[in-house]
């Protein structure tokens, strides 16, 4: 009976160790997580990671250099956070001037930035945007599409205060020295997109678009100091501090920022009803529609016309998604400044009661010639072969155009207009891995793109050398390849 009764408790104890245990790796399992990363002209990578272990989290920030593919430094960042929505969104979250690496976060609750020295990992500050006066009622920043701006010398964090209970656009002004954060409200209320100038060592001011109703001017080193433009149809361009546009009676005008003088430079009966416009050096196209005629008008600066693109019966230029990405960052959007010979040309098929037009696919995609006007290329894409292909799909990086459909990257030479590559990762068993990729988090720079797959990894593509680089944490039995191609790269 002894023998038995001790048997007995060792099943036990054996039982409540192995429950112990079990609970105790459920607990404990590491978990990391990625939640931003951002590369640094091809030779950096930061990546901000999130570790969790017995219901604890701690978050890093990295440095690794690519060329050694080593960890420079790790920063711990001592203020923790659920999620970061920024993040999630277009405008990244990691970003960079000469001496400093900035980190934005905001969700429901919070609104950090944080400032590292780039050559040490060091903390220069941190400022807690969201803290506000007592009785304040703020709303984060989610519904922007702007919310935040990088000047020389300091950052502005936009979000909305409530006061007498209407909504007014409140930019905290943060000084990159300091720390300091000083507050500015403006009244304006509206959509708050197409942040223009910033960049631009020409200008004294930065430009914001309202609603597409109306622009305003801020003064770089005052943003207290504003000039509103109410009489633009759809957006411009700013140069300097010069801004071209067409006003409501379709007068293409010159309007001097400093001076707040307006010279008109042509009126145009070229173009019928139009939502968009893209800027050359010293020409417009502008996306036009005519009763059932859809195209595309090119149109010097004095007017004249270049040349006429009149897409498919049955066809429109996606016009309004295409202006997409001017909402959050003009610079880089593939649809607005034209710096190369050619252009994407994205269209699709709309309903129509015109007699004889039928569509060979759902949507449409090529490049168009900004010289001429001709189709270089162009293919009808079916539903099954890109059904969730859309303009915020396509990037710009300086020569090349990128456009990533059915879980391939395409590569196209934004000189000559023509395909260059397509790229597949692929896993286990041939599985598609672009299908897993954060379309929110795509870095291309010149011929490198990174990409942010599953959770816990960061893959380089090195699209010249056709070889990749994996980043972060790779789970056990995960295996990729790299499927270049060079014909049929699109429909097949």
């Amino acid at each position: 009976m002894k023998r038995i009764k001790k048997i007995r408790m060792f099943v036990l104890f054996a039982f409540l160790l192995a429950a112990l245990s079990f609970g105790l790796i459920k607990i404990g399992k590491p978990r990391l997580r990625i939640d931003a990363f951002s590369s640094e002209d091809n030779k950096y990578l930061y990546t901000v990671e999130s570790f969790r272990a017995f219901n604890k989290s701690t978050k890093t920030l990295k440095k690794i250099s690519l060329d050694t593919r080593k960890v420079i430094w790790r920063s711990r960042l001592a203020h923790t956070y659920s999620i970061n929505y920024q993040a999630l969104r277009e405008l990244p979250a990691l970003f960079f001037d000469e001496t400093s690496v900035y980190y934005h976060i905001y969700n429901d609750d919070v609104q950090f930035l944080y400032s590292l020295k780039k050559d040490s990992g060091n903390l220069n500050f941190f400022a807690d945007i969201g803290e506000q006066k007592e009785n304040d009622d703020v709303q984060m920043s989610d519904g922007l599409y702007v919310q935040y701006i990088q000047l020389e010398d300091t950052i502005i964090c936009l979000n909305q205060i409530r006061e007498n209970e209407e909504y007014a656009l409140q930019f905290s002004v943060v000084d990159k020295s300091s720390g300091s954060i000083s507050r500015i409200v403006n009244t304006d209320s509206s959509i708050v997109s197409q942040p223009q100038g910033i960049r631009d060592s020409d200008a004294d001011w930065f430009s914001m678009s309202y609603d597409w109703r109306y622009v305003r001017f801020y003064k770089k080193d005052d943003p207290a100091q504003s000039i509103v433009l109410d009489d633009v149809d759809g957006g411009g361009i700013q140069r300097g501090n010069m801004f071209y546009y067409l006003n409501v009676r379709n007068v293409f005008t010159e309007f001097d920022i400093s001076g707040q003088t307006k010279r008109p430079l042509y009126k145009s009966d070229a173009i019928g009803e139009s939502y968009w416009k893209m800027y050359g050096q010293d020409f417009m196209v502008a996306a036009s529609r005519v009763d059932e005629k859809r195209s595309l008008v090119s149109l010097k600066n004095n007017g004249a016309q270049q040349w006429e693109y009149i897409l498919p019966p049955g066809y429109i230029f996606s016009d309004m998604l295409a202006a997409e990405q001017t909402h959050y960052s003009p610079d880089r959007a593939a649809f607005f400044r034209l710096p190369n010979n050619t252009v994407p040309l994205y269209a699709y098929s709309y309903s129509t009661n015109a007699p004889n037009i039928t569509v060979d696919g759902s949507k449409m995609f090529g490049m168009l010639d900004l010289k001429t006007g001709g189709v270089i290329w162009s293919t009808p894409l079916t539903e099954d072969t890109a059904e969730y292909f859309m303009p915020n799909d396509i990037y710009r990086s300086n020569n090349w155009y990128y456009a990533i459909i059915a879980n391939k990257i395409i590569q196209i030479n934004a000189t000559t207009g023509q395909i260059e590559k397509s790229l597949k990762l692929l896993g286990r068993a041939d599985e598609e891995l672009l299908r897993y990729a954060d379309y929110n988090m795509f870095n291309f720079h010149d011929q490198n793109v990174y990409i942010k797959i599953k959770e816990s990894m960061v893959v380089q593509i090195d699209i010249a050398n056709e070889t990749y680089t994996v980043f972060g944490y790779k789970p056990f039995g995960t295996k990729f390849a790299l499927e270049v191609e060079t014909q049929g790269i699109i429909t097949d």
